[in-house]
């Protein structure tokens, strides 16, 4: 009779157990080598106002969030390029521009999917901002940046701080 009891309960109980602390670890493994962040949000934009010329790319969105941090472009270089690039952004009403950094152009052909980092902006929604890669020196290079026809090409990302998370 007991032992009759101890296969009921393992059978209806240690078993489902067993088996949920498996796919809670499994899952818990999972999210940390993985690169999903909790605290970032992407939102993907149409090309519509996205420019490019021999040596530069320009465009403009609205940032859909607070916290602006990252603009990801979508290269379509398959050679690599020569040369330095500059990347600039800055919100529409501002005469100066809000980042500026340098950039090897061969990275472009190495991630196709390449995003500019930048300071966080903490109040972007709703603003409308411009932003600018283009050769430092464009007599170095015979290719030209082109963006790819893969959507998305244009993706704004937004990393929310832990405290506004924990609230």
């Amino acid at each position: 009779m007991f032992r009759n009891f101890v296969k009921k309960c393992t059978k209806w109980i240690g078993i489902p157990l067993f088996l949920a602390l498996l796919g809670t670890t499994l899952s818990i493994v999972f999210f940390f080598n993985s690169d999903i962040n909790p605290n970032v949000l992407s939102y993907n934009h149409t090309t519509n106002n996205v420019y490019e010329n021999y040596s530069a790319v320009k465009g403009k969105f609205i940032a859909q969030n607070n916290y602006l941090g990252l603009v990801t472009l979508r290269f379509n270089n398959t050679e690599p390029l020569a040369g330095d690039t500059v990347f600039r952004i800055k919100n529409i009403v501002d005469a100066n521009w809000y980042h500026v950094a340098t950039i090897a152009a061969i990275q472009y052909s190495s991630f196709p999917l390449y995003s500019f980092g930048m300071p966080i902006i903490a109040k972007s929604k709703n603003q409308t901002y411009e932003f600018e890669i283009q050769f430092l020196d464009e007599s170095l290079n015979k290719e030209s940046l082109t963006l790819s026809n893969k959507y998305p090409v244009l993706i704004s990302q937004y990393k929310f701080p832990k405290k506004i998370l924990i609230e």
